[in-house]
């Protein structure tokens, strides 16, 4: 089994698997983060499912191919309109929304999800503000925004104008 990623690039990229899968990236977690989101947690009585911060470090870190969503995208015919794309890339959204280019405007929805706390959770990842510039630059227009995660992140629906 080989797996793969989307980003900006067709390359290999290094992926760290951390100790609490769902938050494994091919960023790092920002340990300023982990701190604010573990007492998030707590408040919620959530902290048991993701533990300490020793679950936000990386307990292995791999190569593995990435390649840009356009690809992917233009399998698809031409002639068959995108109905919805869905982002939810471990802080690597932007990379997968550089790696759509111009594919993107194919769709007539887009939903990325996007970290909204002081700090952002991964290392590298793009703000909720640079999300919407980006997005109304290819012609798509922000329509909804949907908290998850306590709080600490949105989904962001975006619709082509």
């Amino acid at each position: 089994n080989m797996p793969f990623g989307a980003g900006d690039c067709d390359s290999w990229v290094h992926f760290n698997e951390n100790n609490f899968k769902d938050t494994s990236s091919f960023l790092e977690v920002n340990q300023k983060a982990v701190t604010q989101r573990l007492e998030v947690l707590d408040k919620n009585n959530y902290g048991d499912r993701e533990g300490n911060k020793e679950s936000f470090k990386a307990h292995y870190n791999y190569l593995v191919p990435v390649v840009q969503l356009r690809h992917v995208v233009n399998l698809i015919p031409e002639n068959v309109e995108l109905a919805f794309i869905k982002l939810d890339a471990q802080g690597f959204e932007g990379k997968c929304l550089v790696g759509l280019g111009d594919t993107i405007k194919r769709a007539a929805r887009v939903m990325v999800e996007v970290t909204v706390t002081k700090e952002q959770f991964y290392i590298g990842s793009w703000t909720k503000q640079e999300v919407v510039d980006h997005m109304q630059k290819m012609g798509f227009k922000l329509n909804q925004e949907e908290e998850n995660a306590f709080g600490e992140e949105q989904n962001l629906y975006f619709d082509r104008v």
